[in-house]
């Protein structure tokens, strides 16, 4: 018997998984423009360039496969736009307890705009409660250029959880002032920062499976006395078998 049918059996639901963010390739309907081949978006410019999201706070660049590569879709987004780092966020619907997983491409502009190849570039991603400030989870995660270039990013997936508070929730992410800025460069003129892309974040339930209901109870108990009538039955095959051999011994 199947997996799902053994759930149906026992009264268990069987929960449909999906990504709940709307848009997590971040793709963008709007043409890139010169002199950089970039969308570039703020709370004040292009704020609606990533459907689903909202760009809280600085720059952000929105980076087409042709400038350098994407790890799903067309796009991907540099969390230090032209200039200045920035952040995206969405809030989506959650059910209160349950645990939420968020795995994600990260990497980081490969490019050394105002000498800043060796710099490390930092991102952070949080998730907000249901009253929309409450840390419900918080991680960061850092890289360097190294070997990475334009056409082979070297994206890495990374996995972040956090725990429903209430019927809501924020995913934020931003990029952090970058370390090792060389002299006269700050996190409000920096070009390069980390690199995301393909955001998956699924509900993956409370944990604990739910106790059955009476009804469910019921189902059990009637299959558990089937088979408890099934062995009697097989208990009494193998008598009524060795009774007929038996008989057939003496007859002969």
């Amino acid at each position: 018997m199947k997996i799902a049918a053994w759930m149906l059996l026992l009264g268990l639901p069987i929960v449909a998984r999906g990504n709940v963010l709307i848009n997590g390739g971040l793709e963008t309907s709007l043409t890139a423009t010169q002199p950089d081949d970039l969308v570039y978006a703020s709370p004040s410019m292009n704020s609606n360039a990533l459907p689903g999201w909202t760009i809280t706070s600085g720059t952000v660049d929105i980076v087409p496969n042709s400038y350098f590569q994407a790890a799903q879709g067309n796009f991907s987004v540099d969390l230090i736009g032209t200039p200045g780092i920035g952040s995206i966020a969405q809030t989506f619907a959650t059910t209160p307890g349950d645990l939420y997983r968020l795995t994600f491409e990260f990497s980081v502009n490969p490019e050394n705009k105002s000498k800043e190849k060796n710099t490390t570039k930092v991102l952070q991603v949080e998730a907000l409660g249901a009253n929309g400030s409450s840390v419900l989870a918080s991680q960061t995660w850092q890289d360097t250029v190294g070997t990475r270039t334009r056409t082979n990013m070297e994206y890495q997936q990374k996995t972040f959880t956090f725990t429903a508070d209430g019927t809501s929730a924020t995913l934020t992410l931003a990029a952090l002032a970058p370390l090792n800025l060389p002299a006269g460069i700050t996190a409000a003129t920096a070009y390069c920062g980390p690199v995301v892309d393909g955001l998956d974040l699924e509900d993956t339930g409370s944990g604990q499976p739910p106790a059955p209901e009476p009804a469910s109870l019921g189902i059990v108990g009637a299959g558990a006395i089937l088979l408890v009538v099934r062995r009697g039955n097989t208990k009494h095959e193998i008598q009524n078998t060795k009774h007929k051999t038996r008989n057939m011994k003496h007859e002969t």
